[in-house]
Protein backbone atom coordinates (compact mmCIF):
# COMPACT_ATOMS: atom_id res chain seq x y z
CA UNK A 1 0.00 0.00 0.00
CA UNK A 2 0.95 3.64 -0.14
CA UNK A 3 1.56 5.58 3.06
CA UNK A 4 -2.18 6.14 3.52
CA UNK A 5 -2.99 2.44 3.75
CA UNK A 6 -4.22 1.20 7.11
CA UNK A 7 -2.06 -1.48 8.69
CA UNK A 8 -4.68 -3.20 10.80
CA UNK A 9 -5.55 -6.88 10.42
CA UNK A 10 -2.17 -8.27 11.42
CA UNK A 11 -2.96 -6.83 14.84
CA UNK A 12 -6.74 -6.89 14.78
CA UNK A 13 -7.46 -10.31 13.32
CA UNK A 14 -4.48 -12.57 13.93
CA UNK A 15 -2.72 -11.13 16.94
CA UNK A 16 -4.99 -8.74 18.83
CA UNK A 17 -5.61 -10.21 22.25
CA UNK A 18 -9.21 -10.44 23.45
CA UNK A 19 -8.83 -8.97 26.94
CA UNK A 20 -11.84 -8.81 29.21
CA UNK A 21 -12.69 -5.22 30.08
CA UNK A 22 -13.93 -3.33 33.10
CA UNK A 23 -15.42 0.06 32.33
CA UNK A 24 -14.01 1.84 35.35
CA UNK A 25 -14.39 5.56 35.79
CA UNK A 26 -10.79 6.48 35.03
CA UNK A 27 -9.98 10.17 34.72
CA UNK A 28 -7.82 11.51 31.86
CA UNK A 29 -4.36 12.78 32.70
CA UNK A 30 -3.27 16.02 31.07
CA UNK A 31 -4.78 18.13 28.28
CA UNK A 32 -3.69 15.84 25.42
CA UNK A 33 -5.39 12.73 26.85
CA UNK A 34 -8.84 12.35 25.33
CA UNK A 35 -10.17 9.06 26.69
CA UNK A 36 -9.04 6.28 28.99
CA UNK A 37 -10.17 3.06 30.65
CA UNK A 38 -8.96 -0.14 32.21
CA UNK A 39 -8.35 -3.63 30.91
CA UNK A 40 -8.08 -6.90 32.78
CA UNK A 41 -5.53 -6.92 35.57
CA UNK A 42 -6.08 -3.20 36.25
CA UNK A 43 -4.05 -2.23 33.20
CA UNK A 44 -4.74 1.35 32.23
CA UNK A 45 -5.02 2.47 28.61
CA UNK A 46 -5.44 5.94 27.16
CA UNK A 47 -5.99 7.60 23.78
CA UNK A 48 -4.30 10.95 23.24
CA UNK A 49 -3.63 13.51 20.56
CA UNK A 50 0.00 12.79 19.91
CA UNK A 51 2.19 15.47 21.50
CA UNK A 52 5.68 16.34 20.43
CA UNK A 53 8.92 15.07 21.88
CA UNK A 54 9.49 11.50 23.00
CA UNK A 55 5.85 10.37 22.70
CA UNK A 56 5.66 11.46 19.09
CA UNK A 57 8.97 9.74 18.40
CA UNK A 58 7.66 6.50 19.93
CA UNK A 59 4.52 6.66 17.76
CA UNK A 60 6.65 7.25 14.67
CA UNK A 61 8.89 4.31 15.52
CA UNK A 62 5.89 2.01 16.02
CA UNK A 63 4.42 3.09 12.68
CA UNK A 64 7.68 2.53 10.82
CA UNK A 65 8.29 -0.83 12.50
CA UNK A 66 4.84 -2.23 11.76
CA UNK A 67 4.80 -1.03 8.14
CA UNK A 68 8.37 -2.18 7.48
CA UNK A 69 7.31 -5.64 8.68
CA UNK A 70 4.89 -5.67 5.73
CA UNK A 71 7.46 -4.27 3.33
CA UNK A 72 6.06 -0.72 3.27
CA UNK A 73 9.01 1.61 3.76
CA UNK A 74 9.28 5.36 4.15
CA UNK A 75 6.02 5.78 6.08
CA UNK A 76 6.02 8.83 8.33
CA UNK A 77 3.63 10.70 10.59
CA UNK A 78 2.22 13.99 9.27
CA UNK A 79 4.19 17.11 10.20
CA UNK A 80 3.67 18.20 13.78
CA UNK A 81 0.82 20.71 14.01
CA UNK A 82 -0.47 19.97 10.49
CA UNK A 83 -3.94 21.46 10.09
CA UNK A 84 -5.09 18.76 7.68
CA UNK A 85 -4.31 15.83 10.00
CA UNK A 86 -4.78 14.75 13.61
CA UNK A 87 -2.57 11.92 14.82
CA UNK A 88 -3.72 9.87 17.78
CA UNK A 89 -1.66 7.56 19.98
CA UNK A 90 -2.74 4.72 22.26
CA UNK A 91 -0.90 3.78 25.44
CA UNK A 92 -1.19 0.81 27.76
CA UNK A 93 0.45 1.47 31.12
CA UNK A 94 2.40 4.36 29.56
CA UNK A 95 3.73 2.17 26.71
CA UNK A 96 2.93 3.18 23.11
CA UNK A 97 0.85 0.42 21.51
CA UNK A 98 -0.96 2.11 18.62
CA UNK A 99 -1.32 5.13 16.38
CA UNK A 100 -3.89 6.35 13.84
CA UNK A 101 -4.15 9.55 11.80
CA UNK A 102 -7.38 11.30 10.81
CA UNK A 103 -6.81 13.05 7.48
CA UNK A 104 -8.81 15.99 6.13
CA UNK A 105 -8.77 17.57 2.70
CA UNK A 106 -5.74 19.65 1.84
CA UNK A 107 -6.32 21.83 -1.21
CA UNK A 108 -9.44 19.81 -1.86
CA UNK A 109 -7.74 16.40 -1.91
CA UNK A 110 -7.04 13.44 0.38
CA UNK A 111 -4.16 10.98 0.22
CA UNK A 112 -6.61 8.38 -1.11
CA UNK A 113 -7.30 10.62 -4.14
CA UNK A 114 -4.00 9.41 -5.57
CA UNK A 115 -5.61 6.10 -6.58
CA UNK A 116 -9.33 6.68 -6.07
CA UNK A 117 -10.10 10.25 -7.10
CA UNK A 118 -13.09 9.23 -9.23
CA UNK A 119 -14.77 7.32 -6.40
CA UNK A 120 -14.13 10.02 -3.83
CA UNK A 121 -15.27 12.78 -6.17
CA UNK A 122 -18.61 10.99 -6.50
CA UNK A 123 -19.05 11.33 -2.75
CA UNK A 124 -18.13 15.02 -2.90
CA UNK A 125 -20.50 15.61 -5.81
CA UNK A 126 -23.29 14.08 -3.73
CA UNK A 127 -22.66 16.73 -1.08
CA UNK A 128 -20.72 14.62 1.41
CA UNK A 129 -17.81 15.87 3.50
CA UNK A 130 -15.13 13.21 3.16
CA UNK A 131 -12.19 12.40 5.43
CA UNK A 132 -9.84 9.44 5.73
CA UNK A 133 -8.15 7.29 8.34
CA UNK A 134 -4.51 6.57 7.55
CA UNK A 135 -1.30 5.30 9.08
CA UNK A 136 -2.89 2.87 11.51
CA UNK A 137 -0.45 0.65 13.37
CA UNK A 138 -1.13 -1.50 16.43
CA UNK A 139 1.50 -3.49 18.29
CA UNK A 140 0.20 -7.09 17.99
CA UNK A 141 1.96 -8.20 21.16
CA UNK A 142 0.57 -5.49 23.43
CA UNK A 143 -2.66 -4.00 22.11
CA UNK A 144 -6.19 -5.28 22.73
CA UNK A 145 -9.57 -5.03 21.02
CA UNK A 146 -10.59 -2.48 23.60
CA UNK A 147 -7.63 -0.26 22.75
CA UNK A 148 -8.22 -0.69 19.03
CA UNK A 149 -11.88 0.26 19.48
CA UNK A 150 -10.86 3.20 21.67
CA UNK A 151 -8.56 4.74 19.08
CA UNK A 152 -11.20 4.24 16.38
CA UNK A 153 -13.80 5.90 18.61
CA UNK A 154 -11.67 8.98 19.27
CA UNK A 155 -10.82 9.20 15.56
CA UNK A 156 -14.55 9.00 14.74
CA UNK A 157 -15.26 11.80 17.24
CA UNK A 158 -12.57 13.95 15.67
CA UNK A 159 -13.95 13.41 12.17
CA UNK A 160 -17.71 13.43 12.77
CA UNK A 161 -18.48 15.29 15.98
CA UNK A 162 -15.66 17.87 16.01
CA UNK A 163 -15.04 18.47 12.29
CA UNK A 164 -18.48 17.63 10.88
CA UNK A 165 -17.40 15.05 8.31
CA UNK A 166 -20.06 12.51 7.31
CA UNK A 167 -18.17 10.04 5.11
CA UNK A 168 -14.98 8.15 5.90
CA UNK A 169 -12.72 6.38 3.40
CA UNK A 170 -9.83 4.00 3.98
CA UNK A 171 -7.43 2.18 1.67
CA UNK A 172 -6.79 -1.45 2.59
CA UNK A 173 -5.28 -4.58 1.16
CA UNK A 174 -8.02 -6.76 -0.41
CA UNK A 175 -7.42 -9.55 2.10
CA UNK A 176 -8.47 -7.17 4.90
CA UNK A 177 -11.78 -6.09 3.39
CA UNK A 178 -13.84 -8.68 5.28
CA UNK A 179 -12.58 -7.40 8.62
CA UNK A 180 -13.67 -3.82 7.96
CA UNK A 181 -17.03 -4.84 6.54
CA UNK A 182 -17.93 -7.25 9.32
CA UNK A 183 -16.62 -5.43 12.38
CA UNK A 184 -17.14 -1.78 11.46
CA UNK A 185 -19.70 -1.66 8.65
CA UNK A 186 -17.50 -0.43 5.78
CA UNK A 187 -18.57 -1.04 2.17
CA UNK A 188 -16.43 -1.24 -1.00
CA UNK A 189 -16.50 1.92 -3.08
CA UNK A 190 -14.63 0.83 -6.18
CA UNK A 191 -12.59 -1.86 -7.92
CA UNK A 192 -9.24 -3.14 -6.79
CA UNK A 193 -6.34 -1.12 -8.14
CA UNK A 194 -2.62 -1.70 -8.26
CA UNK A 195 -0.32 0.64 -6.41
CA UNK A 196 2.85 0.67 -8.49
CA UNK A 197 4.92 2.48 -5.92
CA UNK A 198 4.75 -0.39 -3.46
CA UNK A 199 3.80 -3.16 -5.88
CA UNK A 200 0.64 -4.15 -3.98
CA UNK A 201 -3.14 -4.10 -4.52
CA UNK A 202 -5.44 -1.57 -2.87
CA UNK A 203 -9.20 -1.38 -2.27
CA UNK A 204 -11.12 1.73 -1.24
CA UNK A 205 -13.72 1.24 1.48
CA UNK A 206 -16.23 3.76 2.75
CA UNK A 207 -18.23 4.23 5.92
CA UNK A 208 -21.28 6.40 6.55
CA UNK A 209 -20.33 7.97 9.88
CA UNK A 210 -23.98 8.20 10.89
CA UNK A 211 -23.94 4.38 10.92
CA UNK A 212 -21.07 4.48 13.41
CA UNK A 213 -22.97 7.03 15.45
CA UNK A 214 -26.03 4.77 15.64
CA UNK A 215 -24.00 1.71 16.57
CA UNK A 216 -22.15 3.55 19.33
CA UNK A 217 -25.46 4.78 20.75
CA UNK A 218 -26.88 1.25 20.59
CA UNK A 219 -24.05 -0.92 21.93
CA UNK A 220 -21.07 1.31 22.83
CA UNK A 221 -19.60 0.61 26.26
CA UNK A 222 -21.10 -2.91 26.39
CA UNK A 223 -18.24 -5.35 25.64
CA UNK A 224 -20.30 -8.27 26.92
CA UNK A 225 -22.42 -7.92 23.75
CA UNK A 226 -19.46 -8.37 21.39
CA UNK A 227 -19.95 -12.13 21.01
CA UNK A 228 -23.57 -11.65 19.96
CA UNK A 229 -23.09 -8.51 17.88
CA UNK A 230 -19.89 -9.72 16.21
CA UNK A 231 -18.67 -6.18 15.71
CA UNK A 232 -16.13 -3.86 17.27
CA UNK A 233 -18.71 -1.29 18.40
CA UNK A 234 -19.48 -2.87 21.81
CA UNK A 235 -15.82 -2.25 22.69
CA UNK A 236 -16.18 1.47 21.95
CA UNK A 237 -16.71 3.88 24.82
CA UNK A 238 -20.28 4.55 25.93
CA UNK A 239 -22.13 7.28 24.03
CA UNK A 240 -22.65 9.16 27.30
CA UNK A 241 -18.87 9.78 27.45
CA UNK A 242 -18.73 11.45 24.05
CA UNK A 243 -19.49 15.09 24.98
CA UNK A 244 -16.58 15.29 27.42
CA UNK A 245 -14.29 13.43 25.02
CA UNK A 246 -15.23 15.73 22.12
CA UNK A 247 -14.57 18.81 24.25
CA UNK A 248 -11.12 17.56 25.27
CA UNK A 249 -10.39 16.66 21.65
CA UNK A 250 -11.35 20.08 20.32
CA UNK A 251 -9.28 21.77 23.04
CA UNK A 252 -6.27 19.55 22.40
CA UNK A 253 -6.39 20.19 18.69
CA UNK A 254 -6.70 23.93 19.23
CA UNK A 255 -3.67 23.92 21.53
CA UNK A 256 -1.61 21.97 19.01
CA UNK A 257 -2.44 24.39 16.20
CA UNK A 258 -1.67 27.40 18.40
CA UNK A 259 1.75 25.96 19.26
CA UNK A 260 2.43 25.16 15.60
CA UNK A 261 1.35 28.69 14.58
CA UNK A 262 3.62 30.23 17.21
CA UNK A 263 6.51 28.01 16.12
CA UNK A 264 6.02 28.99 12.48
CA UNK A 265 6.20 32.71 13.16
CA UNK A 266 9.16 32.24 15.46
CA UNK A 267 11.01 30.48 12.66
CA UNK A 268 10.24 33.41 10.34
CA UNK A 269 10.83 36.34 12.70
CA UNK A 270 13.86 35.23 14.68
CA UNK A 271 16.28 35.24 11.69
CA UNK A 272 15.01 38.74 10.78
CA UNK A 273 15.55 39.92 14.35
CA UNK A 274 19.08 38.51 14.31
CA UNK A 275 19.83 40.29 11.04
CA UNK A 276 18.48 43.60 12.36
CA UNK A 277 20.47 43.21 15.57
CA UNK A 278 23.63 42.68 13.51
CA UNK A 279 22.98 45.86 11.50
CA UNK A 280 21.85 48.03 14.42
CA UNK A 281 23.31 46.63 17.66
CA UNK A 282 21.20 47.23 20.73
CA UNK A 283 17.99 47.88 18.79
CA UNK A 284 16.77 44.38 18.12
CA UNK A 285 13.55 43.06 19.63
CA UNK A 286 15.36 40.73 22.04
CA UNK A 287 17.80 43.50 23.04
CA UNK A 288 14.89 45.80 23.84
CA UNK A 289 13.29 43.24 26.15
CA UNK A 290 16.37 42.26 28.15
Amino acid sequence: MNSSTLHLPAAAVRAVQDHSTRHANVAPRGPQEIACGTLSGEQRFAISVVPGGAQRAHAAQLLQRMYAHRGYLGVQLPPEGARHAVTLVAHENEQTVGTLTVGFEQQGRLLADELFAEEIDRLRDAGHRVCEFTKLAMDPMLSSKRVLAGIFHVAYLCAHRVEGQDRLVVEVNPRHVAFYRRLLGFAPLGPERWNRRVDAPAVLLGLDLTHARREIARVGGQPERAAVERSLYPHFFAASQEPAMATRLANARGERQAVAHQGFWSSVLEPLEDAFEALVPGHGVRSATV
